[in-house]
């Protein structure tokens, strides 16, 4: 299954943060979050997904399923 860049990016566009606080919270680069936000990278490793939903709070699953 792949990401939803699309609901990546509204996660973070929710919680009023910008790319380079989600890299100060998180330790994912810039350049990662990126690809993932505009859909380049399409299977982020586990560790990379679990982080962005424990800080936009919400479950691994929502970024994977189709809007």
């Amino acid at each position: 299954m792949c990401l939803n860049a699309n609901k990546l990016l509204l996660a973070r566009m929710n919680k009023g943060l910008s790319i380079n606080e989600v890299t100060e919270k998180t330790s994912i680069s810039r350049f990662t979050l990126y690809r993932l936000e505009k859909g380049i990278t399409k299977k982020p490793s586990a560790a990379t997904i679990k982080k962005l939903a424990d800080l936009y709070e919400k479950e691994v699953s929502f970024f994977f399923k189709e809007e």
